[in-house]
């Protein structure tokens, strides 16, 4: 009985949005967090956060299915900072991961020297072996892209 539109709930936008990515319902997530207008405290992620999610699983799905433009499209359009969403790009950013698709759909599509800098970003992105920054959080994953961003640079020597 929700509402169609953006205009409900903050909460229970994001709680729909959740659910949605659980059941894999990626175009859902994606078309309602366009859709959606937040407002947020400094600091918080939390609506973009999904929207990335989602992005980044259609992308890898279009990417093994070998549909390489959507994939670059989806890895793309996740490092950007959608103005509804009303979440700036933090000081340090930490989505290696992101890079590190976006120059392989990059390298498969024959754009080699973008992939490298796609590539070139994430290798130099924060890890856990840097010190430590006030309000970066450093994952596992966080770790794994950037070393994996550094591999596909020496791969391309």
């Amino acid at each position: 009985a929700m509402p169609k539109t953006g205009e409900v709930r903050y909460d229970v936008c994001l709680w729909l949005a959740k659910a949605y990515l659980d059941e894999k319902r990626y175009d859902d997530c994606i078309t309602l967090l366009e859709q959606a207008r937040f407002s947020n405290w400094e600091g918080q992620s939390t609506p973009r956060d999904p929207f990335v999610s989602a992005l980044m699983a259609r992308g890898k799905g279009a990417f093994d299915q070998g549909n390489m433009e959507s994939a670059r499209a989806d890895f793309e359009r996740a490092l950007t900072y959608p103005e509804n969403l009303e979440v700036g790009r933090p000081y340090v950013e930490t989505n290696a991961e992101t890079h590190y698709w976006f120059g392989r759909a990059l390298s498969a599509l024959g754009r080699v020297e973008e992939a490298r800098k796609a590539w070139e970003t994430g290798a130099g992105q924060h890890s856990s072996k840097d010190p430590k920054l006030v309000f970066v959080n450093v994952t596992p994953t966080q770790d794994e892209y950037v070393l994996k961003c550094r591999t596909a640079l020496e791969v391309l020597q």
